[in-house]
């Protein structure tokens, strides 16, 4: 197994114009990034928990008005028929609410990604001017 810690590799390292400081800055803003990222995607999941409980409790209680003890028949068929109706509109609300969810999410990552790519833009441009 080759020793990157030793032989050529490390005397290509030790030729090599490095500053430390570039490292560091490298570093961190990659995690600042990622910490962006993650709060993104954290906010999301709990947007979306949100919403999956609200949507989950009202077919819940829908649930418990047809389960409720009549004696009439027809007042189930009724109550059943109530149900899907009801079901279907709220499905629609309920997606559309996911859907801005998603919508927003791509579009906060986007701006963090991109305002994430201006440092890399202005230092490529310092070094060209430099250049």
């Amino acid at each position: 197994m080759y020793d990157f810690a030793k032989g050529d590799y490390k005397a290509i390292l030790e030729k090599m114009p490095t500053d430390p400081a570039s490292f560091r800055k490298a570093v961190n803003d990659s995690v600042t990034v990622n910490q962006k990222l993650s709060e993104l995607a954290i906010s999301a999941a709990e947007k979306s928990a949100e919403v999956s409980t609200k949507w989950g409790r009202e077919i819940l209680g829908q649930l418990n008005e047809v389960n409720a003890a009549n004696e009439n028949p027809t007042d189930y068929v009724r109550k059943i028929a109530d149900l899907g109706t009801a079901s279907v509109g709220s499905s629609a609300d309920y997606m559309t609410k996911f859907a801005e969810i998603a919508r927003q999410i791509q579009i906060d990552t986007l701006e963090v990604l991109l305002s994430a790519g201006n440092p890399v833009k202005a230092n490529k441009a310092g070094v060209s001017k430099s250049s």
